[in-house]
């Protein structure tokens, strides 16, 4: 099933940009990534990002579309 037939998920041009985790379909596969926007300005949707270190993992492919994680799956 692709996400296009299931119900719930919405073109990325909707996705939210305000840093909360959600859903990204990014043919083929599905990622939990979020968009941050970075001190120079750049903003990307980024699947992991280490604090410490400072290193930052981006996307490499165009996400399509998004969808809310499902409440209580961002704890299991």
């Amino acid at each position: 099933m692709t996400p296009e037939q299931v119900a719930g998920w919405q073109l990325i041009e909707t996705a939210p940009r305000d840093g909360r985790q959600i859903l990204l379909y990014v043919p083929p596969e599905y990622v939990v990534a979020q968009w941050r926007v970075f001190s120079d300005g750049t903003s990307i949707w980024v699947i992991g990002h280490n604090t410490t270190s400072g290193l930052t993992v981006a996307l490499s492919r165009s996400a399509t579309l998004w969808h809310p994680i499902p409440e209580g799956a961002e704890n299991a």
